[in-house]
């Protein structure tokens, strides 16, 4: 049985099972890298198939770069097409990461709370691309709420302050 295998939204290549297996006991291909076959409903993560021929180690393997895809033949070509759609299937709509809102509101608004703002905005491509779906929609929202606080928080502000300037003038603190 052949499986797809893909890392960070790429593709790294078709392999054999057992060739699959000997590549995440070596460390080639990671526990989260994940894992699809013809019949197969939907892309999973390596461990979830293959649980125990995973060898976590400590420390990451080196990265393979001279990892090459095997040549592409029309058969091939048609399954990794297949594949494409399956993986693309499966995978939820990239949220919106708010990074805009947060800058806009750190430059513009409140800068602590914008700075959080952009902190939240900045993990969500990265969580999005390994696979955390759930945590990059929380991120996102995190984001929002954060750049929304710093709004709101500007808007105090500037009402409170147009109040004092009016206290100030009913009160003759100007001194006519």
């Amino acid at each position: 049985m052949n499986w797809h295998i893909a890392r960070n939204n790429q593709q790294l290549g078709v392999f054999p099972e057992e060739e699959l297996k000997v590549g995440l006991s070596s460390g080639r291909f990671l526990p989260t890298d994940l894992v699809w076959t013809e019949g197969q409903e939907k892309w999973q993560t390596a461990a979830e198939i293959f649980g125990g021929v995973v060898v976590e180690s400590l420390t990451p393997p080196p990265l393979d770069t001279t990892f090459q895809a095997p040549a592409s033949t029309a058969n091939k070509q048609g399954m990794s097409q297949q594949s494409n759609n399956a993986f693309a299937q499966n995978r939820p709509p990239r949220p919106e990461s708010g990074l805009v809102w947060a800058i806009l509101t750190t430059l513009f608004c409140c800068l602590p709370l914008g700075i959080v703002s952009i902190v939240f905005a900045s993990k969500v491509d990265s969580l999005y691309a390994a696979g955390d779906y759930e945590g990059a929609n929380q991120a996102a929202a995190s984001a929002k709420k954060w750049a929304l606080f710093a709004a709101i928080g500007w808007v105090v502000l500037v009402v409170l302050y147009i109040v004092f300037i009016v206290f100030l003038g009913a009160t003759g603190a100007f001194g006519n």
